[in-house]
């Protein structure tokens, strides 16, 4: 594991961009083996796995980000435990996380995740549906910082091309962050501006 951490933040560092290690599915020996050699932001995609984590203190002094399709009846686990939700990908999730923060007295990080090509197998909002949800987070929810854009490639479509997409959208809205790139096609997410990139499998090895 330190061989390929010491990889990957070298290639991070000239972005100045920072590592998700994706420890869904992955034990607690692993997290805390990638705790001693200084990472310190974490994703996961299961609630009740990382519940489980969570209670064990697995992720001492960590940053927690759910990168996982959230269903709205997690959202006060999401917003309680979590620095930053990946996955927010429509109105009626966005209303209960506002409703949830606001509760909890908490301005809550999210990246809204948006799927520039269609595939019905993967969550997301369309490019079309984008601007309905950020103009309503800006006018209905204070208790809501949206950091940026998330992405997952469509199978059928090269990776490069979704992340062109979500490149656009971030310069037309001006966000900073970006929430894009997994252990098969980082670099080429680098190279669009990401600046959160989820790596699980080159990291930790193959999940249990």
């Amino acid at each position: 594991m330190k061989r390929i951490y010491q990889k990957i933040e070298s290639e991070l560092a000239l972005q100045k961009a920072t590592l998700i290690a994706v420890s869904k599915k992955q034990p607690a020996y692993k997290i805390k083996q990638a705790l001693s050699l200084g990472i310190r932001n974490f994703g996961e995609s299961y609630m009740q796995e990382a519940l489980t984590k969570i209670n064990d203190r697995v992720f001492k002094d960590a940053t927690l980000h759910f990168i996982g399709h959230l269903q709205t009846n997690k959202t006060k686990e999401a917003v309680l435990y979590f620095d930053y939700i990946h996955s927010v990908d429509r109105l009626k999730l966005i209303k209960s996380i506002e409703k949830e923060a606001f509760k909890q007295s908490k301005v809550q990080k999210i990246f809204i995740h948006v799927k520039p090509y269609s595939d019905e197998n993967k969550s997301g909002c369309s490019i079309e549906e984008l601007p309905t949800l950020l103009e309503y987070t800006k006018a209905n929810c204070s208790h809501i910082q949206v950091c940026g854009l998330m992405c997952i490639p469509p199978l059928n479509i090269q990776a490069k091309k979704a992340f062109q997409a979500i490149e656009t959208l971030t310069n037309e809205y001006k966000f900073k962050e970006t929430s894009m790139g997994m252990s098969s096609d980082y670099p080429e997410a680098l190279k669009h501006g990401a600046t959160f990139i989820r790596v699980g499998t080159a990291l930790f090895g193959e999940r249990s």
